[in-house]
């Protein structure tokens, strides 16, 4: 979520009417866990004003399904918020490359050059 959001009114309201619980029973299938498996849990319980209530139950997701085309298409659509199309690009190809990266300044010279101040 962008930062200039956490002002609309509409989404404030929204916040208000939301509540983040701890499920016992994904908690459990955590602490079951004997190693790390690349499970991710969750579940989602909405009740409209009207009363009707929907329940996605437990879902889960392995991490390891999402394969570098997925991962990439999801951070260019998250970073199109922030960046340019060109600056989008020019960070996809530094994180792919990031192995080589010898100089961390190479990553804050990206910010200076497209997020200044």
């Amino acid at each position: 979520m962008l930062e200039e959001r956490f002002s609309d009114p509409k989404l404030l309201a929204l916040f208000d009417r939301i509540e983040v619980v701890l499920d016992p029973e994904i908690d459990n299938l955590y602490n079951e866990m004997k190693e790390m498996d690349l499970r991710m849990h969750s579940a989602v319980e909405i009740t409209l004003i009207n009363g009707n209530q929907y329940d996605s139950g437990i879902v889960e997701r392995k991490a390891d399904q999402w394969d570098e085309v997925s991962l990439e298409r999801k951070f260019r659509r998250l970073a199109s918020y922030v960046l340019e199309p060109d600056a989008v690009d020019d960070l996809v190809k530094m994180i792919w490359a990031f192995d080589n990266v010898t100089d961390i300044r190479e990553l804050t010279r990206f910010f200076e050059k497209y997020l200044p101040g």
